[in-house]
């Protein structure tokens, strides 16, 4: 992947008007994502097996939120990843177990210091299960609180440091949505449209299940409107198609 296309496809995301609390701090951690992608794609392009690991539940319902579940179908269809967690079940699919060669956690919640999972505003919960090992794992999140982003907990914000998740990844993507870190996956393994076909054949999915930021079914995702969502993929792929 070339610096100039790499940095373009960050400055997109940088530019992505997100409604989250403290997201002028997280955007800081897109330094992780630039030092880390080249290394996360390279991994996933010599995988013969690959699980994605998707779903972060709500309290109370625990209904999990839409955020990631598009782009757990996307790996799915695309890279033949089996699929672990609250995803699995949700997208009726046989799920997955024992060890891979690339294991990626997208928006899953992560134990913080006190061996709790916690939604953005601090809500404790249990952490759901996830009996799958990777020899590699790539962890995709955008607000600490989840798996892997342990990583980045000295560049975490003072404000979120209770919910900050500690376990680490081999390769951490941080973006302001974390479907947008999984479409720069995909497009860096030359998919282009394929990513925004597949998204949107499974957009029925997800209109039914909350919005991480409102907290309600809704046309959007983490405070962002669907369409706006699409039209920041449409971006990114014009910059991988050159």
């Amino acid at each position: 992947m070339g610096r100039l296309q790499k940095n373009r496809a960050l400055s997109v995301l940088r530019g992505l008007p997100v409604p989250r609390p403290h997201i002028e701090e997280l955007i800081n951690l897109l330094s992780y994502t630039a030092s880390d992608l080249d290394r996360a794609v390279s991994a996933l392009s010599s995988a013969e097996s690959v699980a994605v690991v998707a779903g972060f539940p709500i309290p109370p319902t625990m209904v999990p939120e839409n955020d990631g579940i598009l782009a757990a179908v996307a790996m799915h269809k695309l890279l033949g990843a089996d699929v672990c967690g609250p995803a699995a079940d949700l997208l009726e699919l046989r799920g997955c177990g024992g060890r891979y060669d690339v294991v990626v956690y997208v928006e899953f919640p992560g134990p913080s210091e006190d061996g709790k999972c916690h939604t953005y505003s601090g809500i404790p919960f249990e952490c759901p299960p996830a009996p799958v090992k990777g020899d590699a794992t790539i962890a995709v999140g955008d607000g600490g609180n989840e798996f892997g982003m342990g990583k980045a907990i000295r560049g975490s914000p003072q404000a979120l440091r209770k919910i900050w998740c500690t376990v680490s990844g081999d390769y951490l993507i941080y973006a302001p949505i974390s479907e947008l870190g999984v479409d720069l996956l995909l497009l860096a393994q030359g998919l282009g449209r394929k990513v925004l076909e597949a998204k949107i054949g499974a957009l029925d999915r997800v209109l039914g299940l909350p919005d991480g930021i409102t907290l309600v079914p809704n046309h959007s995702i983490d405070g962002v409107p669907l369409m706006d969502y699409f039209r920041t993929l449409q971006a990114l792929i014009s910059i991988f198609e050159k």
